[in-house]
């Protein structure tokens, strides 16, 4: 179908409850200055789309949003912000995101500029609908956004034990082990049955098994997860396949070809971690290193030619996770511009070979 008759409609979404506490004093401080609030990450990038449809933000709460209002600066507490995601807040503003997209969309391409990566479920649950059960998902991110918590309390508290990793200050456990958030949603995804198992693909992770066989209970739980859930369900192009593999385009047309079918509806969420602690800082996770600007364009050349060759449509796309009081400091933005015009690319059917 061509780019005359698939309108973009972009909107920016804003929804940021990270509870850590050096991000939530940053938060503080950004909004007690006197001086300007950094743009927002839509409103510095919604130019590199060129819509056809500007939808604006998604509606959030202030005290949850990526730039609260003054007023509500007493609630930025990371026990707060725990409790609410830990109470389904950010089931509920997927759901949120899911009616008022649905309701503005029409037949558009849905292009979402924003933070938490939570919010793509909301996107997917509503194309779902659209497209039946031959949508496809790809996540570009340095994480699986697909272990259960439970799982995630455990192997902390196991690394933390044996010392492979410093206990932060205030750290707990979340009550709620099968809670939804962004390190979550892609398992909320395949169990609820929006995406058919094996039609989700993450590519540019970190490896998901860093530890050894062991005998303690919680890395062998964590172990038998990736093993039982992640390789049964989740396609995954690993950091390490990419940085190794002679031909990125070959690789992504062995990996994801049963993915990538001749007119098989795709979602693409790209998370901009994918690049942190290399390409770019501005990002709110920086516990992982990503790709570097080079490979990151090899990258996207890639996906260009495996949406080329393949002739699947890429139905909608989003660009997650930006640290918004930070992403206007370094390469952050330039590089979500090169992202948000290669997706705008595939969707328009372009030829790799162009630009």
């Amino acid at each position: 179908m061509g780019a005359a008759t698939r309108r973009i409609a972009a909107f920016g979404a804003l929804f940021d409850p990270d509870p850590e506490p050096g991000r939530l004093a940053k938060k503080v401080q950004t909004v007690r200055s006197a001086g300007p609030l950094p743009e927002d990450p839509y409103s510095v990038l919604a130019e590199a789309l060129g819509a056809d449809i500007t939808l604006g933000h998604l509606p959030v709460e202030s005290w949850v949003s990526a730039f609260p209002d003054p007023a509500d600066l007493h609630w930025l507490r990371t026990e707060n912000l725990t409790r609410f995601i830990a109470e389904g807040g950010c089931e509920l503003m997927a759901g949120r995101l899911e009616s008022w997209a649905s309701s503005r969309l029409g037949d558009s391409i849905p292009a979402m500029i924003g933070v938490d990566h939570s919010l793509t479920a909301g996107m997917v649950r509503a194309l779902r609908k659209r497209y039946g059960e031959d949508l496809a998902v790809l996540v570009v991110d340095a994480h699986v956004d697909a272990i259960p918590q439970g799982i995630r309390d455990d192997l902390a508290m196991y690394a933390f034990e044996t010392g492979r990793a410093p206990k932060p200050p205030g750290w707990q456990a979340f009550p709620n082990r099968d809670v939804f958030h962004c390190g979550t949603f892609l398992h909320a995804l395949v169990e609820e049955g929006t995406v058919p198992r094996g039609q989700v693909a993450v590519i540019g992770n970190v490896e998901a098994r860093p530890l050894a066989r062991s005998h303690d209970e919680r890395a062998a739980g964590y172990l038998d997860f990736c093993d039982r859930w992640l390789d049964a369900n989740l396609v995954q192009v690993s950091q390490t396949a990419l940085l190794s593999s002679a031909s990125m385009d070959g690789l992504l047309l062995e990996r994801l070809g049963h993915l990538l079918s001749e007119d098989r509806p795709v979602y693409l969420s790209w998370d901009m971690d994918v690049g942190a602690l290399s390409a770019l800082h501005g990002v709110r996770f920086l516990d992982q290193k990503g790709l570097d600007g080079r490979v990151i364009r090899r990258l996207l050349r890639a996906l260009r030619k495996a949406f080329q060759v393949s002739g699947a449509r890429l139905v909608g796309f989003d660009v997650m996770e930006f640290d918004s009081l930070t992403a206007g400091d370094d390469s952050t933005y330039a590089i979500a511009r090169e992202v948000l015009r290669t997706l705008v690319r595939i969707e328009h059917g372009d030829d790799p070979g162009r630009g």
